[in-house]
């Protein structure tokens, strides 16, 4: 699927290098989950759902990991723009 989009003007447009960084990482991983078919019984896709719901996915980001597997699912159905998933989305309480 290699026609999910990654803007890669909107990653490189944010200042903080770090925000950059973690924003590449999770776009990343959420294109590999739909490039697998979003099929968690994959090596690939278990490796990406395992990540969305890590510790490290919770200190990269407070996008809940739910909200990213229904936005892979929508976005494998639609082949869609990932991007979106970090300009609105269903955030986790952190505290």
């Amino acid at each position: 699927m290699d026609n999910i989009k990654i803007d890669s003007d909107y990653i490189m447009g944010i200042d903080d290098p770090v925000e950059r960084l973690t924003n590449a990482i999770i776009l990343q991983a959420v294109k590999d989950y739909i490039n697998c078919g979003c099929d968690n019984e994959s090596p690939m896709g278990r490796e990406c759902y395992n990540f969305f719901y890590s510790q490290w996915f919770e200190t990269l980001t407070n996008i809940h990991p739910d909200y990213i597997i229904k936005i892979c699912h929508q976005l494998l159905e639609e082949n869609g723009n990932i991007n979106s998933i970090f300009r609105t989305g269903y955030r986790r309480n952190k505290g």
